[in-house]
């Protein structure tokens, strides 16, 4: 990656994750919604932007809201960044959190059972 796609990566997750936290009028996107990476095509014309939302049973309500709100979110992060042309955005799932936390509840799952057996590590 060139230091403008980095430089560019860097301005438009800040600025995005602005105007998530400012909040929508829309219902749907809703939670503690965080900008976990973002990657541009080679020619700056495509950055998909990499979200997590907490807590997990609002994922896919607020990922479709985030969808939809694309052109407010693009109008508005224009405002901040200076470049002549915005890439396009959309936005994909960060399931590794989740998917670090069924890791977490099966440790913590095996760790009860070995307590129960009288198995407890020292």
């Amino acid at each position: 990656m060139s230091r403008r796609s980095e430089q560019l990566a860097a301005n438009l997750r800040e600025a995005v994750q602005e105007v998530i936290n400012r909040g929508f009028h829309d219902p749907r996107i809703s939670g503690l919604i965080t900008i976990t990476n973002v990657r541009l095509s080679d020619d700056l014309v495509d950055a998909t932007l990499t979200v997590s939302v907490l807590p997990h049973e609002r994922e896919d309500l607020t990922f479709h809201g985030l969808r939809d709100a694309v052109p407010y979110i693009r109008k508005e992060i224009g405002k901040k960044i200076d470049s002549k042309r915005l890439p396009r955005l959309s936005f994909k799932l960060d399931s590794s959190l989740k998917h670090q936390l069924g890791v977490l509840e099966a440790l913590r799952k095996v760790e009860e059972e070995r307590e129960k057996r009288g198995e407890a590590q020292p």
